[in-house]
């Protein structure tokens, strides 16, 4: 049991950032006015969310790799 929660406590940013921080910056974007600044063949929402939480991915092992969130 222990070393489920370790593993799954080293992946948590990863999983922050794919389950959280994507999906909210994606709404933010299709929601605002920041949709006007998204390039128009970029402009439907699969490809934001993609592109968002690929971001998200990127962080989450960033902080990983580098031991902080922030």
């Amino acid at each position: 049991m222990k070393f489920i929660l370790t593993k799954l406590v080293q992946v948590l940013p990863v999983l922050f950032g794919v389950g959280f921080l994507g999906p909210a910056l994606a709404e933010t974007i299709i929601r605002t006015s920041l949709i006007e600044h998204v390039p128009s063949q970029l402009n439907d929402a699969a490809t934001i969310y993609t592109a968002c939480m690929s971001f998200g991915f990127i962080y989450g092992v960033f902080a990983v790799r580098s031991g902080r969130w922030i």
